[in-house]
């Protein structure tokens, strides 16, 4: 039977410590001072496909009149139809406390929250939510000057298969997240004893606080890290195929990446997105030696993006991944500290030491990508779009994309990204059309 953990009910309200008030000893900075966009090395061979990308949409749903106690999941939201939005993830503490102001209780059980969420408007479950009007408007815009005629068709294929893979993956960056803070209680039970651990810290706190202070949210960094990780330079993704060929695909794929990752980082993106900048040398990452690896299709450039990483010599149970300093953050909420050291996405500055319940141990499924097992709940899969016409339906690239990465007709289509399937289940991505 599939184990679906009761949330942490306990909050508080975050109290706010002015950052000139943080004990910054034994912390340190990436040295990025000022943020600078890197020039794009234009590309004559491939004309077209170098073309820079606009603005990119926020990947996730701004809720400026956030409040824990006025959750009601039952309402419809309809995020998608909002435009401008390219997805988010609803998580399961917020349908844990829906549930809570809707019974005046909280569930008695993992599997009766389960039934209450799936109950709910496919637009309020829990899980990693895909909006595909914005992707596939987005793509529209794009410039395609000085690309054949016979290729645009493929161009736009190829940048909506990769739009969809960013989004899904920045989307896991908090499923990992919330993932995460149930491994922390889980850690502090064992330790005391209690299911309600003292020093578990608070999810819903640290949540409040990220809805409170969003221009400074850490966790949108490492959600924009694990697009880059585990989403858009992951060797072990399925490619959609094309029906017409594309001389030199292999570098022409390379380009259409670094025409995206200009995009994630450029300084004109709002705040936090674009501070991922201050945390990643893009310059590195999207250099010739990095690309060239893509282009010649070699494993080793799933280990880019660790490579370019601006962070060093932290003591952590990754390594010093973006992971480690999440769980820092994490561990901040708890009854018995202030709240005074959360690391923020800009300026760029992190303890050497960061909190921590456990170092060195841990499987990292950050760093090692797994293979495709196809309908593997332990890997991300996709939903199903439904469509309200059979125009729509045909007009559509996401199914277009979704239908080539296949396997002899199986769904659902299953990514290489992870899933703590014992910890925290997650459904299919729901695709909104």
């Amino acid at each position: 039977m599939t184990n679906y953990p009761l949330p942490n009910f306990n909050f508080d309200y975050p109290k706010f410590i002015n950052s000139d008030e943080r004990n910054l000893d034994n912390w340190q900075s990436t040295d990025e001072h000022e943020y600078r966009d890197y020039p794009i090395n234009k590309t004559t061979e491939f004309p077209g496909w170098g073309n820079p990308w606009p603005d990119l949409p926020d990947p996730d749903v701004n809720n400026d009149d956030f409040s824990i106690d006025t959750i009601n999941l039952r309402k419809r939201r309809y995020p998608c139809g909002r435009g401008g939005v390219l997805g988010y993830y609803m998580s399961w503490h917020i349908v844990g406390v829906s549930f809570r102001n809707e019974h005046g209780r909280e569930p008695y059980d993992g599997i009766e929250l389960k039934r209450y969420n799936d109950e709910l408007p496919e637009e309020n479950r829990h899980g990693i939510h895909l909006c595909c009007n914005t992707i596939e408007s987005y793509v529209d815009c794009l410039n395609t000057n000085g690309i054949d005629q016979r290729e645009i068709n493929a161009y736009k294929e190829y940048c909506t298969y990769l739009m969809m893979i960013y989004v899904i993956a920045h989307e896991w960056g908090h499923y990992r997240s919330e993932v995460l803070s149930f491994q922390i209680a889980n850690v502090c039970e064992s330790v005391t004893g209690d299911k309600n651990s003292p020093i578990a810290p608070s999810y819903l706190t640290y949540f409040m606080f990220k809805k409170l202070y969003p221009q400074t949210n850490f966790e949108e960094v490492f959600a924009e890290w694990a697009a880059l990780k585990v989403g858009v330079f992951n060797y072990q993704m399925k490619r959609p195929r094309f029906t017409i060929p594309v001389a030199n695909w292999p570098v022409v794929e390379a380009i259409v990446k670094r025409m995206l990752s200009d995009a994630i980082h450029r300084s004109a993106r709002p705040r936090p997105y674009r501070d991922i900048g201050r945390w990643v040398d893009f310059e590195k990452l999207t250099g010739d030696e990095v690309l060239s690896r893509i282009s010649a299709g070699r494993k080793s450039h799933n280990q880019s993006v660790d490579s370019a990483s601006k962070i060093r010599d932290v003591k952590s149970f990754k390594k010093g991944k973006m992971i480690d300093l999440l769980m820092h953050n994490q561990l901040q909420f708890n009854p018995r500290r202030s709240y005074n050291r959360v690391i923020k996405s800009a300026p760029s500055r992190y303890p050497i030491e960061p909190d921590s319940v456990f170092y060195h141990i841990g499987y990292d499924e950050c760093s090692a990508t797994p293979p495709i097992t196809e309908g593997s709940k332990f890997q991300v899969r996709i939903g199903e779009p439904e469509f309200n016409s059979i125009h729509q339906q045909n007009a559509s690239r996401i199914l277009k994309v979704l239908n080539d990465l296949r396997v002899s007709g199986r769904k659902p289509v299953t990514l290489p990204i992870s899933v703590m399937h014992d910890i925290l289940p997650l459904d299919p991505v729901y695709v909104h059309v």
